[in-house]
């Protein structure tokens, strides 16, 4: 199976990954999507277990860190 590569800044929008826990869809966004361009992650996950949890902080660290708007 090839990676996807990432997306230019021309495809056109919005992109919405769905899909239960744990089936990929951090990787896949990190793989497709370009640290530079604006995105908008939303997390409906209640994180009971610690495991979970701790895997939730993981991956949020790995986002690009918020750009206020003025």
């Amino acid at each position: 199976m090839s990676l996807p590569s990432p997306l230019s800044s021309s495809t056109p929008g919005p992109i919405l990954l769905l899909g239960p826990a744990y089936a990929g869809k951090s990787e896949l966004a990190m793989r497709l999507f370009r640290p530079d361009q604006p995105a908008v992650v939303i997390g409906t996950a209640s994180p009971r277990e610690r495991a979970f949890h701790e895997r939730l902080e993981h991956l949020k660290s790995l986002r690009p860190a918020a750009r206020s708007e003025e």
